[in-house]
């Protein structure tokens, strides 16, 4: 994996904990709406309410006047439970890293996609799909150590990038910004 075929899949920002990111930061970033992953970015994907780390995080984002939506790969029977438990608009069964849905529901919602950052676990799929948009990504590490096993084959490929990225301090982290 050499040059431009890793540059796909490279962050905007970093960051190893979600909730340590402040509503200044997007601000800063000309940022005005979350696009949010959901299992291990928000919640282990067996969870299907929130912590209240993540719930307190949710509402100062939307206190500070930020749109927040969850954006999943994932059934709509778990997509909006979670949703609607943090009083957010969501988009299920999104199929990331393609981007037809994720267009369809901006277009749809008003959000322009240079004011919209996306938010993920995944360079795979969330990064990957920001990047094929020219949007801003924020690129976080997995809530908890274990994944649902759809997952697995992403993070084998995943942890070579990672490695790759740290050891070329590829990593932007949000802090730095």
């Amino acid at each position: 994996m050499k040059g431009k075929l890793t540059s796909v899949w490279q962050p905007t920002f970093y960051a190893p904990k979600l909730t340590e990111v402040t509503a200044t930061f997007f601000i800063q970033n000309q940022v005005t709406a979350l696009c949010c992953d959901l299992d291990n970015t928000l919640a282990p994907y067996d969870e299907l309410k929130p912590r209240k780390a993540i719930f307190n995080w949710i509402q100062k984002m939307k206190d500070a006047g930020l749109a927040f939506f969850i954006i999943s790969n994932n059934e709509e029977e778990r997509v909006k439970p979670f949703a609607n438990a943090v009083g957010v608009d969501y988009l299920a069964k999104t199929g990331k890293p393609f981007q037809d849905k994720l267009l369809m529901f901006l277009a749809k919602k008003g959000y322009a996609k240079d004011k919209v950052i996306v938010i993920g676990d995944q360079l795979l799929t969330d990064v990957w799909m920001a990047n094929r948009l020219g949007m801003k990504s924020l690129f976080v590490e997995k809530l908890v150590p274990y994944d649902h096993w759809p997952t697995k084959p992403n993070r084998f490929l995943e942890s070579f990038l990672k490695r790759r990225y740290r050891r070329q301090h590829h990593f932007h982290h949000w802090r730095d910004q």
